[in-house]
């Protein structure tokens, strides 16, 4: 049986190199929608802000502010970091806190490079954290599973979730963890496909066949996996959607306050669409939309209650989620 190592690369030749190049090309603009959302809620200065599945490091550019305030860039590791969590290798600690402590020499003798955002990457791969190093100044990379977080309790003002709380095994329990590691009056930004949205059961977001988003994990390993994409059985982080009412429990659980950015996606979409939707199947979808003049109705239609546009019909749920009030 043939397998394929997942870790990026760079070899044109590997299988998801395309939609790797892609991901990285439009991640920036998705970064600028993230942004636009979360300062309606938060203000962004000298905050403390986690990109988590962080990817190619688009998103944590749109956050970099100079020639405001300078901070220290030695890797805080004492300050940070729960001691208590192993499942960080102590090699990348010691990269992330090597690769800080020389780019503070650097700044300190030029006194060129001033920020106020303390940025935070963490991403289980080694190889997509070394690219960042070349878009991102002053930020630590850490390479770390979201299931684990080796962060110490309510230290976070804001947690960037991209589209990867479907990847992950355990949905509520790693949740669980990201909130414990948010600061009391912290926000984080969550993205997620929509499991019951009629276009992604039409055409699923990560397989583009139909249906498959309505089955478990579990059972698109056993079926759909060893028929359509059998050169990728032993992938880890299969996607399993969550619909909106699986999503609701989870943060009633959790006690927490979400809030949906329907409204504002659907203006983005029409306005600047690559911030939205990356494959080419959907720009076209989108251009046959405008011809036809649907965009004003799905405007009127779009809205931001936990109702039955969004429960069947909104593709992806885009939300802020805090703490209530009185859990603070």
């Amino acid at each position: 049986m043939v397998t394929i190592n997942y870790e990026y690369s760079d070899d044109p030749s590997h299988p998801n190199y395309q939609r790797w190049m892609r991901s990285r090309e439009l991640s920036i603009k998705k970064g600028e929608f993230i942004k636009a959302i979360l300062v309606k809620s938060i203000t962004l200065k000298n905050k403390k802000i986690l990109d988590l599945g962080s990817g190619f490091g688009g998103t944590l550019i749109n956050f970099m502010e100079s020639d405001v305030q300078k901070y220290n860039t030695k890797y805080p590791q004492n300050n940070i970091l729960d001691s208590s969590v192993a499942s960080l290798p102590q090699n990348d600690i010691n990269a992330s806190k090597r690769h800080s402590e020389s780019r503070q020499g650097r700044d300190e003798e030029s006194h060129s490079l001033k920020f106020v955002n303390m940025l935070f990457s963490v991403d289980h791969s080694i190889a997509k954290l070394k690219k960042q190093k070349k878009l991102i100044a002053n930020c630590f990379f850490i390479c770390a599973s979201a299931e684990a977080l080796p962060f110490k309790l309510k230290y976070f003002d804001v947690i960037i979730l991209q589209d990867s709380l479907e990847h992950f095994d355990k949905h509520f329990e790693t949740l669980t963890g990201i909130v414990k590691s948010l600061a009391p009056e912290g926000i984080i930004y969550l993205s997620t496909p929509n499991r019951y949205s009629l276009f992604n059961i039409l055409s699923d977001p990560h397989w583009g066949l139909p249906l498959v988003g309505l089955f478990s994990r579990t059972i698109i390993k056993k079926l759909f996996i060893p028929i359509f994409r059998r050169k990728e059985i032993g992938r880890p982080g299969i996607a399993e959607l969550l619909s909106l009412n699986q999503l609701n429990s989870m943060f009633r659980k959790l006690k927490l306050r979400a809030e949906l950015h329907t409204e504002e996606a659907v203006d983005a979409l029409f306005n600047q669409p690559e911030q939205i939707i990356w494959s080419s199947l959907h720009m076209r979808l989108l251009k046959f939309i405008v011809n036809l003049k649907f965009s004003r109705l799905l405007r009127l239609l779009a809205n931001d209650n936990f109702g039955l546009i969004n429960k069947y019909f909104t593709p992806t749920f885009y939300f802020t989620i805090q703490r209530n009030s009185m859990e603070i």
